[in-house]
């Protein structure tokens, strides 16, 4: 695991729920909590925990949308289900009056 990931994850942990999407709002946040030998490497720290973290909503979101389409699927599907089999059975009942 390299150096920005495990300062990163551990700064995620320790201060769950204090980091947003915002990468200046979280730049000034770590400033506050943290201590860093540079700039660079603040801003990498900043900008990991920024994308983590718009991954995060991100997934969710999607989690979410296609929950969404299941339900919306799972409702059409079984009535489309029932015609079928109502129509396949009206036509095996036509081939066997033939």
């Amino acid at each position: 695991m390299n150096r920005i990931r495990r300062i990163a994850m551990q700064l995620l942990e320790r201060y769950d729920g204090m980091f947003s999407t915002d990468f200046e709002s979280n730049k000034e946040l770590l400033d506050k909590i943290a201590i860093f030998r540079s700039k660079e490497l603040r801003n990498e720290v900043a900008g990991y925990i920024t994308r983590h973290i718009m991954r995060k909503a991100s997934a969710q979101t999607t989690t979410m949308d296609e929950k969404d389409k299941e339900d919306e699927v799972g409702d059409g599907s079984n009535s489309s289900n029932i015609e079928n089999e109502g129509v396949e059975k009206a036509n095996t009942v036509a081939d066997d009056t033939a």
